[in-house]
């Protein structure tokens, strides 16, 4: 099986789960003007459905040679002291065991909906974004701001929006910045375009298991998070043959 095919198959599965983030926590357009929830409310409830999508999506996922592993874990609850009017910090697994390729990689990412962001750039900056990134930048260098929105979801990196010489706004952010369709930056994750083995330096390359939660949650706190994501794409299981000259080879 050629490598393009997994790729292919997760960037479609990613795809459709950040189209379907702001939809399902009724954060979209449609919705927002009888919205009450605070800032912060909004910004959890999208982290939280960001991670169900994506796990929703990709779990179960099989081509003819390879078979997707994935669960999203959400870590703390909505009491958490000190949350900022923005999501929730995540991390992003992916570990991919093929005969012919093998890696895992990480990237630290925090969530937003565009409602969180100002329109125009505003005078009270640096704000709660600009900060938050640059705590994900200080862990490491595979750090990212999720941007949802109505029309699906894009990956920024943290260094760009920290390079940037205007406070953060959505205008500011269209003008100055690429990002990535969340599809395509979880493709290059798999990859290996973008994301590190390991965050902290005394960590080894962690391959997280999906189907051990008590581990995602040991290590989404032990690395400071309020939630993680973790896939595997490993080569799909040899079926018991049940026919008779199975048994008489």
């Amino acid at each position: 099986m050629r490598a393009y095919r997994f790729v292919n198959a997760l960037g479609s599965a990613v795809e459709t789960a950040g189209r379907e983030v702001a939809d399902a926590a009724d954060v979209t357009s449609a919705h927002r003007g009888g919205l009450s929830d605070s800032a912060a409310r909004v910004g959890i409830r999208v982290s939280e459905e960001l991670l169900r999508q994506m796990a929703r999506e990709t779990a179960g996922l099989s081509l003819e040679r390879a078979e997707f592993e994935a669960r999203g874990v959400r870590v703390t609850d909505d009491s958490s002291p000190g949350t900022d009017p923005i999501g929730l910090d995540l991390g992003v697994s992916v570990h991919v065991d093929l005969p012919s390729y093998e890696a895992t990689n990480v990237v630290l990412a925090t969530v937003v909906h565009t409602s969180q962001i100002p329109a125009e750039s505003a005078a009270s900056e640096p704000g709660p974004i600009r900060d938050r990134m640059a705590s994900l930048a200080e862990r490491t260098s595979a750090a990212f701001l999720l941007v949802v929105d109505d029309a699906g979801t894009r990956a920024i990196p943290a260094q760009s929006l920290l390079a940037l010489s205007e406070p953060i706004s959505t205008q500011s952010i269209e003008q100055h910045l690429y990002g990535r369709s969340l599809g395509r930056f979880v493709e290059e994750l798999a990859e290996g375009f973008v994301g590190v083995s390991r965050v902290g330096e005394d960590q080894q390359a962690l391959a997280l298991d999906p189907e051990r939660e008590g581990q995602l949650r040991d290590w989404a706190r032990a690395t400071d998070l309020q939630g993680v994501y973790a896939l595997r794409i490993s080569e799909t299981r040899p079926r018991t043959e049940s026919s008779l000259s199975a048994f008489l080879d």
